[in-house]
């Protein structure tokens, strides 16, 4: 199941679409991206190339400093419907309702287990709940 959401994932083509940013849209080198983020060149380079995808901050970093909504970046570009405007709205809504099933199936697989999600509150507070010390 972790496969399929890898390939459902990699469908997005990702960092084409973030390639497309930066070139078209912000005119930008790898380098200008590069100071903007923090990150690496070749990390860009090998995201903008399909060949890794992205974590979740990473993805996040990147379209906060190409100023594009990550929504943007994993919804499928390439569906346009040319229809009317009230049929455009409600075929885009069912559209955006599939591909949010899509995601939340692709993601699904990728959630952290319990004992990972714990915070350091819940721990702080099961400390606060146990008993006091009695003193002698």
């Amino acid at each position: 199941m972790r496969k399929k959401a890898q390939r459902a994932i990699e469908e997005l083509q990702i960092g084409t679409k973030l390639k497309h940013y930066r070139t078209k849209v912000r005119h930008w080198t790898l380098d200008e991206l590069s100071k903007k983020t923090g990150l690496s060149k070749p990390l860009l380079s090998q995201v903008e190339n399909n060949l890794v995808t992205p974590p979740l901050k990473t993805l996040y970093l990147l379209c906060q400093a190409l100023d594009v909504s990550v929504i943007e970046t994993l919804k499928d570009l390439d569906v346009q419907p040319e229809m009317d405007s009230s049929a455009s709205t409600e075929a885009a809504l069912r559209q955006m309702e599939v591909a949010l099933a899509e995601l939340k199936a692709a993601f699904k697989d990728l959630q952290p287990s319990k004992r990972l999600r714990k915070t350091r509150a819940s721990r702080k507070r099961r400390k606060l709940v146990a008993k006091p010390r009695k003193r002698k």
